[in-house]
């Protein structure tokens, strides 16, 4: 008896020592489960933030998060108690949640100071001037922290500061980095006698970096002009160069104008064998230029058709998911469904590829009006493009009772606040068109928005991609 009643007593006293030694255990890093377990979950989290630069918008959680999500990653690799490394981990994960609530307002109010962050760094201009980058970092930290603190006023201000700072950095990094180097690359082409061989691409390139100058010195709050052309000037500095060599070698009879031409041509038949096409190069480049397009456009349509046909599909999947009563209200749907698809592949066939691309993503149609052109900075429709808004007034009849967004979009060249303005204004000017000349459409379903550059489709640095980005989307709402 006196031996059961001490061996429960030992029983007894043992249950807190063990929740002691439990409490105290450590955790070995030799354990990558029990490593990916505890610190996996944070570490996505840290990541997904970074991915959205929040560490730059939302700094002060973030550096909070970071620095004590590796404090428990240290203390694992030294095997410290498990409490230890989790609470340091649930200050971390409590630090992103709090990141992750400023994040929408930060985006809003930080967004015009990181685009110009963004374009001071394209053009390095952290490196070109270091120390009024450092300042610039320094104002847009401060104007960053005291909004996660909830001060937007003084954030703003603080902001000003920074973009203002951020522009003179890029202005001054367009200057080195782009209108000296080109400048300087331009003078070597021509003491090599390039210009002798390529007269006209250097021409170009010196006319190129004459007008990126002018464009800084005239607006210099427009660097997105000067930047592309001065890059456009050093492409062409570069591919003077290249015409230069080639023309230097059939002048020293290295090679032959035929040899030349053969080899500009081998490309062409390279692509032409990807697309599964056969080109005819027997009268120059142009034709071949016209199959190769027109067979990517083809793809490109097949590939958009496909999508839309799988949206379609998977559509169909749940409206036949429903219950056995409602088979007949949803098999009229279906029907519908198929009616619109029909009238959008009567409306595709409506536009020439040189007048309009026809896209649907859903129920919705996008009418891209390439055809429509306008004057620069002018929102007067041309008397040329009254043919193709005939056949918009077509293809909307084809949708009766939608409602109608009207887009307009431009390139980056021009202030923000300027283009976006001028996009309005040429929306507007397609929208009172649309109106004069449809009796039947009711202005309250007809809308008109102004993007300006903000929704760009190519990239800026080209003259054909800025060319795409200037454009009139129409977009169909057909009514369910």
């Amino acid at each position: 008896m006196i031996f059961h009643i001490r061996r429960l007593f030992v029983q007894l006293t043992a249950i807190p020592m063990l929740a002691a030694l439990l409490l105290s255990a450590t955790v070995h890093a030799a354990d990558p489960q029990i490593e990916s377990t505890l610190l996996d979950p944070v570490l996505k989290r840290l990541n997904a933030a970074a991915t959205a630069r929040m560490n730059i918008m939302v700094p002060d959680s973030y550096e909070r998060a970071e620095r004590y999500y590796q404090r428990a990653k240290e203390k694992l690799e030294k095997g410290r108690t498990l409490k230890s490394v989790e609470d340091d981990l649930a200050v971390a994960a409590e630090a992103l949640t709090r990141l992750e609530s400023k994040a929408a307002q930060a985006e809003l109010t930080l967004a015009k100071g990181m685009k110009a962050r963004d374009d001071a760094l394209q053009v390095k201009g952290n490196q070109v001037d270091p120390k009024s980058w450092d300042r610039a970092e320094s104002r847009f930290r401060k104007a960053a922290s005291v909004l996660e603190d909830g001060n937007i006023k003084s954030a703003e201000s603080r902001l000003k500061d920074a973009i203002e700072m951020y522009r003179s950095i890029e202005l001054a990094a367009i200057k080195s980095n782009y209108l000296a180097g080109t400048a300087k690359m331009i003078v070597s082409a021509k003491d090599d006698d390039v210009d002798r061989y390529a007269p006209r691409t250097v021409a170009k390139a010196e006319a190129l970096i004459t007008q990126a100058s002018n464009s800084l010195t005239e607006d210099r709050y427009d660097t997105d002009r000067p930047r592309s052309l001065a890059r456009d000037a050093e492409y062409e500095a570069r591919h003077a160069r290249y015409i230069a060599e080639q023309a230097s070698a059939v002048s020293g009879r290295d090679k032959t104008v035929e040899d030349v031409l053969l080899e500009w041509e081998q490309p062409f038949r390279t692509i032409a064998g990807e697309l599964n096409i056969v080109l005819d190069q027997s009268k120059g480049p142009a034709k071949p230029t016209e199959d190769i397009v027109t067979a990517i456009r083809y793809l490109k349509d097949e590939i958009r058709d496909l999508g839309a046909q799988l949206d379609d599909k998977n559509q169909q999947i749940v409206l036949l998911q429903g219950k056995a009563e409602e088979r007949a209200a949803l098999a009229e749907q279906i029907k519908k469904q198929e009616e619109r698809r029909a009238r959008f592949a009567k409306v595709e066939q409506m536009f020439a590829p040189a007048e309009a691309r026809v896209s649907r993503q859903g129920d919705n149609i996008t009418l891209r009006l390439i055809g429509l052109s306008f004057d620069s900075g002018k929102a007067v429709i041309k008397p040329e493009a009254f043919s193709l808004l005939s056949k918009v007034q077509q293809a909307m009849a084809q949708f009766p009772n939608s409602t109608i967004d009207i887009e307009g979009h431009t390139d980056s060249f021009g202030g923000d606040d300027a283009n976006l303005v001028l996009s309005q204004e040429r929306a507007e000017a397609v929208r009172a068109y649309l109106l004069a000349n449809m009796g039947s459409l009711n202005p309250l379903t007809v809308k008109a928005y102004g993007y300006g550059e903000g929704r760009p489709i190519a990239n800026n640095e080209s003259q054909e991609g800025r060319a795409r980005n200037r454009r009139i989307d129409l977009v169909i709402k057909p009514s369910l």
